[in-house]
């Protein structure tokens, strides 16, 4: 509901309908069928087909628990979010995303996609309205939010992928200007990059994790947990 509100204007007596996407029934379902009790406001879980015969998962979900969203299990994407019956779609991937920008006009969140994921799909006319949620951040805001959890901070150290990222002038920039000492570890991959952490980790008052996947899994990690 927090999606809807953000994205749509609405008065306490209007009825928005929010389809949620996904390629499969990812954590994301499994976790709001865990947290949340059964509501007349969401619908059951939604098998959908694509124009390419692919499959995707969902669920509709209406501001207005009195009137059941309309869900029907043999409808096409295409069929499924007419502007008359979807106000807003949300996608928890990029083949969701990719296929309800194709097959919809809907405005579209994308969330849990990268920025090189979604930039390629926010190229969209001026009457199409989508935007996204990165699942990375930028370092320099992560540099920002340790200044505010940890105002006593010095020394933040960073994983720095080969070659240079572009984002690492930014954030050398900020570092400055918040008059913190960023300890650069300059890595080209995970092994590299725990080798690098573990002598310094007791001195560092914070460490931030660039968005690599190449640097971040679950094994290289384990030295901060």
């Amino acid at each position: 509901m927090l999606i809807a509100g953000l994205t749509l204007p609405m008065t306490a007596t209007e009825a928005t309908t929010v389809l949620f996407l996904a390629r499969e029934e990812s954590g994301l379902f499994r976790w709001w069928d865990a947290a949340t009790p059964p509501s007349p406001a969401r619908s059951a879980h939604l098998s959908i087909i694509t124009q390419t015969e692919a499959s995707l998962s969902g669920f509709i979900l209406t501001t207005t628990p009195s009137v059941p969203p309309i869900a029907n299990r043999n409808l096409t994407l295409a069929e499924q979010c007419p502007p008359h019956h979807t106000d807003v779609m949300v996608a928890f991937d990029r083949e969701a995303a990719q296929a309800a920008m194709q097959e919809c006009v809907a405005p579209l969140l994308m969330v849990q996609v990268s920025r090189q994921q979604a930039t390629p799909l926010l190229d969209v006319p001026p009457d199409r309205r989508a935007s996204a949620i990165y699942l990375e951040a930028h370092p320099l805001l992560n540099l920002q939010l340790a200044r505010v959890l940890l105002p006593h901070a010095r020394t933040v150290g960073v994983w720095v992928p080969t070659p240079a990222p572009p984002w690492l002038a930014s954030l050398r920039e900020e570092a400055r200007r918040l008059q913190i000492t960023l300890e650069e570890m300059v890595v080209s991959d995970d092994l590299e990059a725990v080798r690098a952490l573990r002598p310094r980790l007791t001195r560092l008052d914070a460490v931030l994790l660039p968005p690599d996947l190449t640097l971040i899994n679950e094994w290289s990690l384990k030295p901060l947990l």
